[in-house]
């Protein structure tokens, strides 16, 4: 299934100097972002968990 994306950022501006950070994906669709926080995200095909983040 295809899930459509509205905004993808950095929580953190300097992510390019750390060995890990946390990006936020923002969907069109609710049910799109439940989705894929009770089932986790296939990005590349490794498989991330994901927690709901509000601003």
């Amino acid at each position: 299934p295809q899930a459509e994306i509205r905004h993808i950022g950095w929580l953190t501006r300097d992510a390019t100097a750390k060995t890990a950070s946390t990006i936020t994906i923002e969907f069109t669709r609710p049910e799109d972002a439940n989705k894929i926080i009770d089932e986790g995200l296939v990005w590349q095909g490794e498989v991330f968990q994901c927690e709901r983040y509000e601003r």
